[in-house]
Formats: C-alpha cells, structure tokens, sequence
C-alpha cells in the first residue's frame, strides 16, 4: 500500500509539471522546481529532471560529453533511496546499484565496455559489506573474493587463475592478514602454506616444488625470520640443510652444484645457483660472480686487483681448489654489501 501511495504521489506531481512545464524554475523560497536542464560551459548537456520543493523526484538523465546517457537516476519522494544505472561512453552499462543518503547500499555490480560482469560488491550504508567479487574482463571468470566487515577486509580471501583453480586462501582480521594462509600451483598441488598473526608472519613457512618436496622452510618471530633451512636433490635422495651451515655453492655443471659446508664437508646437488638465490634471498647469499653464490660470512678478504680496478681476488672460508675473482658488476655489489664494514681488503 506504501508503494502505491509513493507512486501516485509522483505521478500525480510529473502530471502537475507537464500541464504547465517552463524550464529551470524556482519557487518563491528560491528552490528548484519543475523540469530543470543544465549545461556546461560548452553548452552541452550534462543532466536533466524534474524537481519538487528543490529536490530530485523521478527519473533524471546525467549526460557525457559526447551526449551519450551517463546515468539515469530514479528519486523517489521524501525517501532516501536512489536507484542508479551507470554507462560507458559507448553506452553499454557501466554499474548498477543502489544509494541510501548519497551513500552506495546494497549490492553493487559493474560492467567493462563489452558489456562483461567485471566486480560486484556489497554495500552497507557507504561501507563495504559482505562478499566482493572481481572478474576476468574478457569471460566475467572469478578472479578474487573478498570478505568485508564496515569497510574492512574480515574474513576469508581467495584469488583464483584465469582458469579457475584456486590460487591463494588466506584470512583477515580487520584489514590485517591473520590466521592461515595457502598458495597453490594452478594444477591444485600446495606451493606455499604459513600463519600470519596481525600482518606478520609467524611460526613455520613452507615453500614446496610441484612434486610436494620443500624447497624452503622458514622459522618467524612476529615477522623477523629466526632460521630457514633450503630442499636440495643429492644423487641418493631428497635432503634438508640449515642455511647457517653452508658456506657457498659453486656450479660444477650445467646440471650440478657443489655446496661447501662450514664443517668442510660438501655435496652435490642437482640444482642451479639463481632458483637457490631466490629461495635464500639476498639476506643470506651474494654473487661472487656468475659462478659462485656465497653466504656473506664465508668471504674473508677481498684482494682488488693492481692491474684491473674492477676486479678482485675473493678469499672464502673452506678455499676451492680454485681462485675465485669477482668482477664488474659483481665486485660493485660485493663492495655495496659490505659497506661500511668490508672484510679484509688487502
């Protein structure tokens, strides 16, 4: 019955409007009243609708420049309720959704210029609410999910790939990451898996290759990382070595690594030196050259060359049967990271 009365309402105003319309009129109090069009600067219109006791009631039409429907808003009266569709200026819809006191209520929905589904979210009196969506542009597939609580990430999150496997789950407490997370390869298998406690890692982290094996095992503190241990292949089996006990590694073939160990000892290992230094990160190993990845303790002196200024002899803790040299842009590394405290220079 509400509704009804609603509708009359306006349509008995719009009916009074049409019987005598002059544009762009005021009211005594010099409010805006009857059917108003406004222009720009370039004379080009930008809206058109009526008003009542200098409110917007009915439909209104908001224009872009090139003349096409922006918006088309419906108002109804002594309410605070506004629908509104929203087009590209190609005139496909853009969005659609509701206002409540010029605040998005409700579920919102948008459209790329091809007319495909690309996000939707829910509203709560301006504030994200519930679950939000992202999709792909080209076949509206889901690409992320978000859950809100007055405006703030709480809850579970999810992104996905183009193909529609899962790629990371994880959690939010009050825009901060908290509780498990898991990243997956697009095949299902885990990649990585962790705990996050108010935005810090913490606890145990494990990075793992597609065949299940750990790559990488990390230990957290509130996100300050207290031990890592790395995942090699030797000839006989899979093996796990703390980071703090190995000394370098240098490539002996296209296929294999020998890892030095601070206790003298060493391993092969089928591997190569850039997937072990993306792993390590640059916290535990450097560059010695191309050839060499060394941990930052077991380099000794560096001897600079009297003939080439950009070269130097390197000194390592356990000395290869080899010299080892640095150079070019690996030397200005090696420099850059020991500053102010190089080791030896001689």
């Amino acid at each position: 019955m509400r509704n009804l009365l609603t509708f009359l309402f306006v349509g008995i105003i719009c009916l009074s409007f049409s019987q005598s319309d002059t544009l762009n009129r005021t009211d005594k109090f010099g409010k805006k009243y009857g059917y108003w069009k406004k222009y720009d600067k370039k004379n080009k219109l930008e809206y058109e609708g009526r008003f009542y006791n200098g409110e917007p009631i009915g439909e209104f039409l908001y224009y872009h420049p090139n003349g096409k429907i922006k918006n088309i808003s419906f108002f109804t009266a002594n309410s605070p309720i506004v629908t509104t569709t929203m087009f590209h200026e190609n005139g496909t819809k853009y969005a659609e959704g509701v206002y409540w006191n010029k605040n998005k209520d409700g579920k919102w929905l948008y459209y790329n210029s091809n007319g495909k589904l690309v996000a939707e979210e829910n509203y709560l009196k301006g504030k994200l609410n519930g679950l939000s969506k992202i999709y792909s542009s080209k076949d509206s597939v889901l690409l992320e999910q978000t859950n809100w609580l007055n405006g703030q990430k709480h809850g579970l999150y999810s992104n996905y790939y183009i193909t529609g496997a899962l790629r990371t789950k994880m959690y939010y407490n009050y825009n901060k990451m908290h509780g498990t997370f898991e990243n997956y390869y697009e095949n299902g298998k885990l990649k990585n898996k962790g705990v996050y406690a108010q935005d810090f890692r913490n606890g145990k982290w494990v990075n793992y290759n597609e065949d299940g094996q750990e790559l990488k095992i990390e230990y957290f503190d509130k996100g300050t990382i207290t031990n890592m241990f790395l995942g090699f292949q030797t000839p006989g089996q899979w093996i796990k070595v703390d980071v703090n006990k190995i000394a370098y590694f240098y490539q002996k073939t296209s296929k294999t690594l020998i890892m030095q160990l601070k206790d003298s000892s060493t391993i092969t290992i089928y591997d190569d030196l850039m997937r072990i230094s993306k792993c390590a990160t640059i916290e535990y190993f450097i560059f010695v050259n191309e050839h060499l990845l060394s941990s930052y303790d077991a380099i000794k002196k560096i001897i600079p060359s009297k003939k080439n200024p950009n070269e130097a002899k390197v000194i390592l803790l356990c000395r290869p049967e080899f010299d080892v040299f640095t150079y070019d842009d690996y030397y200005q590394l090696l420099k850059s990271a020991f500053n102010p405290k190089p080791p030896k220079l001689e």
